[in-house]
């Protein structure tokens, strides 16, 4: 190992240690050597510990985590803070590869690649990684080459922060901005598609009274009409979508509004032996919002649940307070959602059926957010699909008005 790396390696061994006598000085080599060379005084020792101790200070109470890597790709110092936000020890990162830590290599080499790109330096690049407890999070993190006194790269240096939430509300604010333009889109074709269609049935009907019953003629208009019915209905889905009704919130309970849903469905998830577990406990709080379109909403779960279930499935609606707000997860036990569908789905339009439009969830998504909560999907491929709606309470309701 050579002098260099040496003097590296002790000095982010002293900056990893949990306590260093203050009075004490700092050995960075071979203790007669320093002795017998140094030309510094006493008090020039008192100072450089201070000053060694006060940054040592902030790298372990900075709130952000903090590593160093060497040019092999090692990690040779990280902050209390990087330990607690990837959910393992100081002592398991130290000389450990960095790779694992991303969900991927290849997220790993872009970091790397992106540094060397930027002339050493970038900021605010966000990459998932991967926690010791199997959990991934959204990382924002800026990242340098640091360098020697002879301005050799020795490694890099990299700082970040937990920014999973901030990237869910991020994403849903641009969801919510997507919906609104398609919204007001969808509302003036439907408006203009519906006139002409209203001509068609009109003018098709006449003809169909000019023929015989019977007569394959008729026939052919009759089946002009159901189609321009189908355009119709879908119309009608359009303008769910595109000017949902305006919400009339008031306090109601939820339990009461499953039970509902349950009856109105209660045929069909016997014909398809489907179970549904309902736990929404007694103390639960009022949520404050229009219950036909929280009824609405349980509807589309249920539905989308149901139709992903081969039989003998699992439907549950798990409900509980959540500050402000009442946290309800319908989730069901079917073959799950890929992480790439997981980010179209509330998109308008689409759908992983054979048949249907792809409007149900967005659909969902607008009449959650008109009554002022929130809608995320949690699932993994063969692990069942779970559905989190935050409602609020008359809690949100005394606060806003």
């Amino acid at each position: 190992m050579t002098s260099k790396l040496r003097r590296q390696k002790q000095i982010f061994s002293l900056l990893n240690s949990r306590i260093i006598n203050e009075q004490e000085p700092i050995d960075l080599g071979n203790a007669a050597e320093a002795r017998e060379n140094s030309t510094e005084s006493p008090a020039s020792d008192r100072l450089i510990n201070q000053i060694f101790h006060f940054h040592k200070s902030i790298i372990q109470h900075i709130n952000a985590g903090l590593i160093t890597i060497d040019l092999q790709g090692r990690i040779t110092f990280a902050n209390r803070a990087a330990a607690e936000l990837l959910k393992t020890r100081v002592a398991d990162l130290l000389d450990a590869p960095f790779e694992p830590i991303f969900e991927s290599p290849e997220e790993a080499r872009l970091l790397l690649n992106i540094c060397d790109e930027q002339q050493g330096r970038l900021d605010n690049l966000e990459l998932r990684i991967r926690r010791l407890d199997g959990q991934t999070v959204v990382a924002g993190i800026t990242a340098a080459f640091f360098q020697d006194k002879a301005n050799q790269v020795e490694g890099i240096v990299l700082l970040f922060q937990d920014v999973t939430e901030l990237h869910h509300l991020r994403r849903r604010m641009e969801q919510m901005e997507r919906m609104a333009l398609l919204g007001e889109l969808s509302a003036g074709i439907a408006h203009e598609i519906r006139n002409p269609l209203a001509g068609i049935k009109a003018a098709t009907q006449v003809l169909e009274d000019q023929f015989p019953p019977g007569d394959l003629q008729a026939e052919l208009m009759r089946r002009v009409i159901r189609e321009v019915d189908k355009a119709n209905a879908l119309l009608k889905e359009f303008f769910k979508f595109a000017r949902p009704a305006r919400p009339e919130p008031a306090l109601c309970r939820l339990a009461d509004m499953v039970d509902h849903v349950r009856l109105l469905l209660e045929a069909q998830f016997k014909k398809k032996e489907i179970d549904l577990r309902v736990d929404c406990p007694e103390d639960l709080p009022a949520i404050f919002a229009d219950d036909q379109q929280v009824e609405q909403v349980l509807i589309n779960l249920f539905l989308n649940a149901m139709d992903v279930l081969d039989g003998n499935g699992v439907i549950s609606v798990n409900a509980r307070r959540d500050g402000a707000m009442v946290r309800m997860t319908v989730a069901d036990n079917g073959p799950g959602i890929s992480a790439e569908t997981q980010a179209k789905i509330f998109n308008p339009f689409f759908t992983t059926k054979s048949s249907g439009v792809g409007l149900g969830l967005s659909i969902c998504s607008r009449l959650v957010s008109e009554n002022g909560g929130t809608i995320e999907v949690e699932s993994e491929t063969g692990r069942g699909t779970r559905f989190h709606v935050r409602w609020p309470t008359d809690e949100v309701k005394d606060t806003t008005a």
